[in-house]
C-alpha cells in the first residue's frame, strides 16, 4: 500500500514537473516572439528610409502611376532621387527631399512643365538639377536661415518660372550656364553664378547675396541691394536694370553693397534710371562701385548720398562712366582714371580725383563744395561754380569752362583754368595759387572731346552673301584700335574682329572690315588705348 501510494505521488510530481516544463517553454516562446516583434519595432522606428532612383518611362502628368518605372507615383517629402527622360506635366503640388536626401533631375531631351502654375517646393537640402526643359511651374526654397542646409539649383538648359522667386537661405547655391527666366519680382539673398542668361522679368531684391556674373544678367524693374556684392567679371559680361539701382549697406550682415565691373553695366533700360548709393548706416562701410570695364551707362541721374562718420561711399572709375542726367556725390571719394560723361550737371561734396590723362565731360555746370582736380581734363559746357571753402587743385591738369566761372574758394596746385568767355560783370576771380595758369592748358586729344577719334563716316553695306564695313577718321590720338562689335538682337553684343589704329595722327584715314558670316546687325565700337606716364592703360568706349 505505501509502495503503491510512494509510486503515485512520484508519478504525479513527474507530471507536474512536466508541466511546468511546458508551460515554461510556452512562456519562453511568447516572451521570445514579444521581445522579438519589439525589437523590429525599435530597428523600424530607427530605420533609414530607402532612398530610390525612379525615373519615367512615358510621357504623362506626374500623378499617373504608369509615367514612373515603379508603377507608382513619387511621394512627396521622400528621399526619392526622380530623373525625368520624357515629357511630365507637374499636375500637383510636388516637395522635392525631406530635409536630409533627394532631389530632382530633368535631363537633356526631358521636359517639366505645368499648365496649371503647380509649385516645386525643394526642401532644405534638396537639390534641382535642369538639363532640359522646366516652363509653367514655381519654385520655392524651404529654408531662410544661415544654418540652414544648402539648396542646389543648377540650370544648363532652358528654365522658366511663370512666377518670381524667393530665396532667402544664404546657403542656396543658384548656378545658371543656360537661360534662366523668373516672371515677376524676385528676390535672392543667396548665392548666384551666372554664365549664361539670367533674366528677371521685375523688380530684383537682394539682402546679402553674391552673385558673380560672366553672362548676361538683367532685371526689368527697380534693383536693389542691400549688403550685397555683385562681381560683374568677364569683358563680356553685361548687367542691367529696368529702373533705378540703388545700393544700400546691410544692416543684416554688417557688409557694404559692392559692385566690382570688369564688362558692361546699363543703368535703366526700360526708362529713365538711376544709380543710387545710399548711406543706409551711421556707423559703417556703406558701397562701393569699382569699374574696370569698358562702360557703365546711366540713363537718369547718379546719386551718392551721404557717408557715415567713419566711412565713405567709394566710385573707382577705370573705362566710362557715361551719365545721361546729374551726377550729386556727397561724402564720397570718386577717383577717375579713364572717362566720365555726365549729360547734366556734377555736383560735387566729395574729394574728387581725376587723374593725369583722365577726362570728365560736363554738359551742365559744375558745382565744387570740396576738394576736387588733380591732373586729368575736364571740359564744363555750362558754368563753373567754386563755393566758399572749396579747393579746386591740379597737378599738371586743365579745366575748360564754357560760361561763367565763379570762384569763392581757392584754386591752386599746378593746374590751368580757362573761360572761355570771360564775362567781368558775372564772373568771380577768388582766390588762386601762384601757379596757376589761365588758358594756356592743351587737352590731351585733338579737341575737347570724351574720345580722341574724329569719326567723319560710318556705313555697311551687303555685297552678295557678306557685309562690307568702312569707316573714316579725321584725326586719332594715341588711338590702338578698333573692335568691330556684332549683334542678333541690338542688345547683346559679342567682338567679331579688331582693325589696328594709327596712334596719333591728325590726318584723314579710311578704314574698311569684312564681315563673311554676317548676322542681322554689324555695328563698330571703338576701342581707344590712352597710355599715361605710369603705363596704365586707359580706355575710351563708345562712339
Amino acid at each position: 500500500m505505501k509502495q503503491n501510494n510512494s509510486q503515485n505521488l512520484k508519478q504525479t510530481m513527474n507530471r507536474r514537473t512536466v508541466l511546468f516544463v511546458v508551460s515554461s517553454s510556452i512562456a519562453l516562446l511568447v516572451i521570445a516572439i514579444l521581445f522579438i516583434f519589439n525589437i523590429g519595432n525599435i530597428r523600424i522606428g530607427f530605420a533609414t528610409p530607402v532612398k530610390r532612383t525612379i525615373t519615367t518611362i512615358k510621357n504623362g502628368n506626374w500623378t499617373d502611376a504608369t509615367v514612373w518605372s515603379t508603377g507608382t507615383i513619387p511621394t512627396s517629402s521622400s528621399s526619392d532621387s526622380i530623373v525625368i527622360l520624357n515629357t511630365v506635366t507637374l499636375n500637383t503640388a510636388y516637395t522635392v527631399g525631406n530635409k536630409t536626401y533627394s532631389g530632382i533631375t530633368i535631363a537633356a531631351g526631358g521636359t517639366l512643365t505645368s499648365t496649371s502654375s503647380f509649385t516645386l517646393t525643394l526642401e532644405k537640402s534638396a537639390s534641382l538639377k535642369n538639363m532640359g526643359t522646366v516652363s509653367g511651374i514655381k519654385i520655392a526654397f524651404n529654408g531662410n536661415g544661415a544654418s540652414d542646409p544648402i539648396s542646389n539649383v543648377t540650370n544648363s538648359g532652358s528654365l522658366s518660372l511663370v512666377s518670381g522667386i524667393t530665396s532667402t537661405n544664404p546657403n542656396t547655391v543658384i548656378t545658371n550656364s543656360g537661360t534662366f527666366t523668373a516672371n515677376g519680382y524676385s528676390k535672392v539673398n543667396s548665392k548666384l553664378i551666372n554664365s549664361g542668361t539670367f533674366s528677371v522679368l521685375g523688380g530684383f531684391d537682394s539682402d546679402y547675396g553674391t552673385f558673380t556674373n560672366s553672362g548676361t544678367m538683367s532685371g526689368t524693374g527697380t534693383t536693389t541691394f542691400t549688403g550685397t556684392s555683385l562681381a560683374n567679371c568677364a569683358a563680356a559680361s553685361s548687367f542691367s536694370t529696368g529702373g533705378d539701382f540703388t545700393l544700400n549697406y546691410g544692416a543684416n550682415n554688417g557688409s557694404m553693397s559692392s559692385v566690382t565691373n570688369t564688362g558692361r553695366i546699363n543703368v535703366g533700360t526700360t526708362g529713365a534710371g538711376n544709380l543710387n548709393i545710399h548711406d543706409g548706416n551711421i556707423t559703417n562701410g556703406k558701397a562701393y562701385v569699382a569699374n574696370n570695364g569698358p562702360k557703365i551707362s546711366v540713363t537718369g541721374s547718379f546719386n551718392i548720398y551721404p557717408g557715415s562718420y567713419s566711412d565713405t561711399n567709394k566710385i573707382v572709375n577705370n573705362g566710362l562712366i557715361a551719365v545721361n542726367a546729374n551726377i550729386v556725390a556727397y561724402s564720397s571719394i570718386i577717383t577717375n582714371n579713364d572717362s566720365m560723361t555726365i549729360g547734366g550737371s556734377f555736383t560735387t561734396y566729395a574729394n574728387t580725383t581725376n587723374t593725369k590723362m583722365a577726362y570728365i565731360g560736363i554738359s551742365g555746370d559744375l558745382t565744387n563744395n570740396s576738394g576736387t582736380g588733380a591732373g586729368g581734363y575736364v571740359k564744363v559746357n555750362g558754368n563753373f561754380l567754386n563755393n566758399w571753402s572749396a579747393i579746386y587743385t591740379g597737378n599738371g591738369g586743365g579745366l575748360s569752362v564754357a560760361n561763367n566761372l565763379v570762384n569763392h574758394g581757392t584754386e591752386n596746385g599746378n593746374t590751368d583754368i580757362c573761360d572761355q568767355t570771360p564775362n567781368t560783370t558775372n564772373d568771380v576771380a577768388g582766390t588762386k595759387g601762384s601757379s596757376v595758369t589761365t588758358c594756356t592748358f592743351t587737352p590731351p586729344t585733338s579737341g575737347p572731346s570724351a574720345l580722341p577719334v574724329t569719326l567723319t563716316k560710318f556705313e555697311a553695306r551687303k555685297e552678295g552673301a557678306i557685309n562690307v564695313l568702312n569707316w573714316v577718321t579725321a584725326s586719332e590720338i594715341n588711338n590702338s584700335r578698333f573692335e568691330i562689335e556684332r549683334s542678333g538682337d541690338g542688345a547683346s553684343f559679342s567682338v567679331l574682329g579688331t582693325v589696328k589704329g594709327n596712334g596719333t595722327k591728325l590726318t584723314v584715314t579710311d578704314y574698311d572690315y569684312t564681315d563673311e558670316n554676317p548676322l542681322l546687325v554689324s555695328t563698330i565700337i571703338a576701342f581707344t588705348r590712352l597710355i599715361s606716364m605710369a603705363n596704365q592703360t586707359i580706355r575710351c568706349w563708345q562712339l
